[in-house]
């Protein structure tokens, strides 16, 4: 869908050509994890398994920065 509403942009000349550039740029970070977790997501058994490894995984990713400030601020 993103790359429909895109290229209606640049066929009607609302996107310059460097904002076509940086679309291009970052539409791996959108695609790439996209199909990874609809992989992932297909090897798990049940929906709420799925959620919980997200969660999980949401959860570490919060606790990693903290961690990481309260090491450099005891220093």
């Amino acid at each position: 869908m993103h790359v429909v509403t895109i290229a209606v942009y640049a066929a009607s000349g609302t996107l310059a050509h460097a904002d076509l550039r940086q679309f291009l740029l970052v539409a791996p970070a959108m695609l790439i994890p996209s199909y990874l977790g609809a992989h992932v997501f297909t090897r798990f058994t049940t929906e709420s398994a799925f959620t919980r490894a997200v969660l999980v995984a949401l959860l570490a990713s919060g606790i990693a920065p903290v961690y990481g400030a309260l090491r450099a601020w005891t220093k």
